[in-house]
């Protein structure tokens, strides 16, 4: 009974100290994440809803944030730019009506109705208009340039000039300032720069002029031209086959033509016969008309 009354006195004597000691709390501050506080009176700490996310209302962040697993989202997703690690994987301008993906294009560019998906495909366009590009490098270093169309990788590569085409691997590589002109085949392209309205088609062609167009590559990428025939005679440069036409094509090659001739032979780039638009046939050398006579 005496320690039962020793302890109750200990006890009482402490409630003093205890009240001593909640009166030196003189504020609350709060801390990271929080706002709110005091220095009197009941306090209130809240979450910072600036830098901590709201589970059921929108949030805005305004620092980089790292996602660490995956991501879903059942609405839509509003941005400028993706990047992977950070490389620019997508980017669109709905104003300038750009649009490129897989590490395609720029953000600099100040052209308009430009295209691209592939690794640096229009990687180096600034001011260009109109370009669709396709294709890993396609119209890779072409800082200028309008309408024109790469598809394949490395297609119009250092192109700069308008309204060409390309279509094929490494098509259209040796045009630069041409205009106008069409490269269907792999390694397609032009042989000299500043070309108009020439086309090249099949692997390794090459136009070298203007105004022209080119079946084929050179040696051993020269090809045969069948017409009517899936399987021309590979020892002529151009097999007409109508046997298998039911009637529909006439055998033969026609040549209209109002001047100079409807048939030059040739042998190493010297003259051997012509016939001309009159229907004479011309032979060289010596000099003689067949029939008839007359000089070339």
């Amino acid at each position: 009974m005496k320690m039962r009354t020793l302890a109750v006195s200990v006890l009482l004597s402490m409630l003093p100290l205890c009240g001593l000691i909640q009166a030196q709390i003189t504020g609350v501050t709060a801390g990271t994440d929080l706002t709110g506080g005091g220095t009197s009176g009941n306090v209130t700490l809240n979450l910072d809803t600036t830098k901590v996310p709201r589970l059921a209302t929108a949030n805005t962040f305004t620092t980089n944030q790292t996602v660490k697993g995956n991501l879903s989202a059942s609405g839509i997703v509003s941005g400028g730019s993706f990047q992977i690690g950070s490389n620019l994987w997508g980017y669109g301008s709905f104003a300038n009506s750009n649009a490129y993906l897989g590490f395609a294009g720029n953000t600099v560019s100040v052209g308009t109705l430009n295209t691209a998906t592939g690794y640096q495909a229009l990687l180096e366009d600034t001011r260009g208009s109109g370009n669709t590009a396709y294709g890993a490098s396609a119209m890779n270093l072409s800082s200028s340039g309008d309408y024109n169309t790469a598809v394949g990788v490395g297609s119009l590569m250092y192109n700069t000039g308008n309204g060409n085409s390309a279509l094929g691997l490494n098509s259209g590589t040796g045009n630069t300032t041409g205009t106008n002109n069409t490269f269907v085949g792999s390694n397609s392209g032009a042989s000299v720069d500043n070309l108009t309205n020439s086309s090249a088609i099949g692997g390794f062609a090459t136009v070298g002029v203007s105004n022209a167009l080119i079946l084929g590559g050179t040696a051993s990428s020269a090809v045969t031209v069948g017409i009517g025939t899936g399987t021309p005679y590979n020892d002529y440069a151009l097999d007409v086959d109508t046997t298998n036409s039911n009637g529909i094509i006439n055998g033969g090659v026609v040549v209209n033509a109002t001047g100079g001739n409807l048939y030059l032979g040739m042998t190493s780039g010297t003259h051997k016969f012509r016939v001309d638009t009159n229907g004479v046939t011309w032979n060289l050398p010596p000099t003689v008309q067949i029939p008839g006579g007359g000089t070339y």
